[in-house]
């Protein structure tokens, strides 16, 4: 017996159209296909996320190396004006008109109460966050804020 003819069953090979080996076969080749398709897709998908991920952590790395710089100190006067004392290098002094919008700002926020607690609560966080520890100013704005907010 020949190898041809081990295969034949009934004078037709097993991969005739119709039959259920070929169609079983034509399946699993089919699956396999759309398995290796995925494969190759997930694939380029991990190496673009690999490299997303590169290049984002050497941007954080790049930014934490550069120096943090603030940009311009102001003093208050005994005027009680603020003034230009000094700034960083690389920095431009602002305008008066940005300087009075800032302090108005500030005002704002500091006289500002909400009937929303937690809106209240950010912008006394702001005020706050400008003025120094132990100051006068500080114990003012403590003794202003706490009866509106009781």
């Amino acid at each position: 017996m020949s190898a041809t003819s081990t295969i034949k069953q009934n004078g037709k090979p097993p991969e005739a159209i119709g039959s259920s080996y070929a169609d079983a076969r034509r399946m699993h080749i089919e699956r396999e296909a759309a398995a290796l398709k995925q494969a190759a897709s997930m694939s380029l998908l991990a190496k673009i996320l690999a490299a997303t991920l590169a290049l984002a952590m050497a941007t954080i790395a790049l930014l934490a190396t550069q120096p943090k710089r603030i940009p311009v100190y102001v003093a208050e006067n005994a005027q009680a004006r603020l003034g230009v004392v000094g700034s960083s290098p690389g920095s431009t002094t602002p305008s008066a008109n940005a300087m009075r919008a800032s302090l108005a700002q500030w005002i704002e926020n500091a006289r500002s109460i909400s009937s929303d607690p937690m809106a209240t609560k950010e912008r006394q966080r702001k005020v706050a966050a400008m003025v120094a520890r132990a100051s006068q100013a500080e114990r003012y704005l403590a003794d202003y804020i706490r009866p509106a907010t009781r």
